[in-house]
């Protein structure tokens, strides 16, 4: 996570790109805890988080998990990002 707060785009880009050809286990543990540590702290669902880290769960549902997951985190990181200021004239 670049910010150190909330993963960018490009990063949950990354993340389901390797998903996608490789599965969900090849996601680091740590790089799953610290999403579901950010989903929590964002006000995910915890059962998201739960079946994201839970390594005997069936790989379709930690996947759609870290779809649901890193939808609501980018939308509340776009809903909380500042919009450009309006520089049209008054």
């Amino acid at each position: 996570m670049i910010n150190g707060l909330i993963p960018t785009d490009i990063e949950f880009d990354r993340l389901a790109w390797t998903i996608a050809e490789r599965g969900i286990h090849a996601i680091p543990p740590a790089v799953l805890r610290e999403l579901g540590f950010q989903a929590r702290s964002a006000g995910v669902q915890p059962i998201l988080t739960e079946i994201l880290l839970d390594g005997s769960a069936p790989p379709v549902a930690r996947q759609r998990a870290f779809g649901r997951i890193a939808s609501a985190l980018a939308h509340w990181h776009h809903r909380d990002t500042p919009m450009c200021p309006d520089t049209r004239a008054a």
